[in-house]
């Protein structure tokens, strides 16, 4: 994400991050597969320590997005997802599941 607004000279209207919903890659860097796909994907020198999720990133940011089922129902449980201004029902998650699932080299029960 960051890259293609990057790409697109938008970098002045966005905040993006990343966090984890669980905290046992908290302070890791990103997983090597992931490096792996980003440089075949033109996106070289990407750094990143994961950190966990935070309440005040349900006040900083308008959208949460969770890559996977897993993801989504961790942050359904959290009572400010209903605070985001485009949040959806968190009892019917898959308004907010992708066509597909990303790939997560982080959970380990693929």
């Amino acid at each position: 994400m960051q890259h293609l607004v990057k790409e697109r000279g938008e970098e002045h209207k966005w905040i993006i991050d990343s966090a984890a919903t669980a905290d046992y890659n908290v302070g890791c860097p990103p997983d090597r597969r992931t490096i792996q796909v980003l440089e075949k994907n033109g996106i070289k020198g990407y750094k990143h320590k994961a950190r966990l999720i935070t309440d005040e990133d349900f006040n900083t940011f308008d959208m949460i997005f969770g890559m996977d089922h897993a993801n989504i129902s961790s942050l359904a449980w959290n009572p400010l997802m209903k605070s985001l201004p485009n949040a959806c029902d968190a009892l019917q998650p898959t308004f907010v599941l992708p066509a597909t699932e990303a790939f997560d080299p982080f959970n380990t029960t693929l």
